[in-house]
């Protein structure tokens, strides 16, 4: 429906938003009304600010509408886009959880098969290496029944061998005992084999308890092969020594010297009995010997006990006296005299007795008569205690 302003002239339409004029007026009508205009153009700019105003709050109100019913919109388009994701999410959560379950088993089942599949590889393993070891076993007992084979093989070959060694050994032993006895004393030495000296005096190599000795061989006198172990000559040695001296031996070989005690007895074991030769010469170019059929001393326990016997020869017996006497030194005094050190009291070392008829290891004195208690190296039956021989040479060798 249309409303009608005659007043103002204007008609506008219900919804007030057309505005239109209504027809001029007669010129008549204008003029009559012209004093009337001015009076109403105040009012007519009120007017015309009214209508703007108010089409500007329609404006207003059509815009704040249209806001809220696209707020409206928005709101159920939100809360539909809301619901719309809700169920996205229910159903990407349960795609989700379907699919973690599916992989989960999925997993399980590959767990379980390669599980399975282990298991079934160690049983094959185990099988294996139980064969193997099996195999093993087996090789090893042959093996250990071949080594034991061969053990006893080797070990029979080396009893035989031993069996063999030892017949060898006895033999060569028997031999090596033959010559070493041919080699411990001068009686088997052919005189050509001498280290030094001619062929009827020298120095040769032979065995004294396995070990090797040179000694002086005499092959001048009678049928030869006698062994020296004591010479007297010049003075150069002196003989007023101790008792391990007496033992050992000291001197030379060649010159003035002791063989010792322990080589002496070592000597004396390589034949039933032996026989002894001194040989004396005085300062005068006189000479004498003493023989005696049976010569030999004691072990070390006894002291090298004497015991000779069997005499003959040109400077009559002064060593019968001496017979069954322990040998002393100045420092081990087994003598039969209880009140005198005869070793020490006449200068030597000797089988002394209370004290001695021969003093042959006495000092060697170059002045004649000496007179200084008889300590020279002196063969009372011959030259007397107080005279000191100028050489004397003891020796021995086998009976034959």
């Amino acid at each position: 429906m249309q409303s009608r302003q005659e007043s103002e002239g204007v008609y506008m339409n219900e919804k007030d938003d057309v505005v239109f004029q209504s027809k001029p007026m007669p010129p008549e009508t204008q003029s009559s009304n012209s004093g009337k205009h001015q009076l109403t153009t105040s009012t007519q700019n009120d007017r015309d600010v009214a209508r703007k105003k108010y089409k500007f709050n329609v404006i207003i109100s059509m815009v704040v509408a249209f806001v809220f019913i696209a707020t409206l919109a928005l709101f159920g388009v939100q809360a539909n886009w809301a619901s719309v994701n809700n169920n996205q999410n229910i159903e990407l959560k349960e795609n989700t959880e379907s699919a973690m379950r599916t992989s989960e088993k999925t997993h399980l089942d590959m767990i379980q098969e390669l599980k399975e599949k282990i298991e079934s590889a160690m049983r094959t393993s185990e099988n294996n290496h139980l064969d193997m070891i099996q195999d093993i076993r087996h090789q090893l007992q042959n093996m250990t029944r071949s080594s034991e084979r061969y053990h006893s093989a080797l070990m029979r070959n080396i009893s035989d061998l031993a069996n063999v060694d030892d017949r060898q050994s006895r033999e060569i032993g028997i031999l090596h005992t033959e010559q070493e006895r041919k080699k411990v004393e001068c009686s088997k030495i052919d005189r050509y084999a001498f280290k030094s000296g001619n062929e009827s005096r020298g120095v040769f190599e032979i065995y004294v308890s396995r070990q090797k000795v040179d000694v002086y061989c005499d092959h001048s006198i009678g049928a030869g092969g006698w062994t020296v172990f004591q010479r007297r000559m010049d003075g150069s040695v002196d003989f007023f020594r101790n008792r391990s001296e007496y033992v050992n031996g000291f001197g030379s070989i060649t010159g003035e010297f002791w063989i010792g005690l322990i080589p002496l007895y070592n000597i004396l074991q390589t034949a039933e009995t032996f026989q002894l030769r001194i040989d004396l010469e005085d300062w005068d170019g006189g000479k004498r010997f003493a023989e005696y059929s049976r010569f030999d001393i004691g072990s070390p326990s006894t002291d090298y006990t004497l015991t000779a016997s069997g005499y003959s020869g040109t400077a009559a017996d002064s060593l019968a006296y001496h017979n069954g006497m322990r040998f002393s030194t100045k420092d081990h005094d087994v003598d039969g005299e209880s009140n005198v050190n005869c070793a020490d009291h006449h200068k030597g070392a000797w089988w002394y007795k209370a004290c001695h008829w021969s003093n042959l290891n006495g000092i060697y004195h170059k002045v004649q008569p000496h007179l200084s208690n008889s300590d020279g190296t002196s063969w009372g039956s011959w030259r007397g205690s107080l005279y000191s021989l100028k050489f004397v040479e003891m020796k021995i060798r086998p009976n034959t």
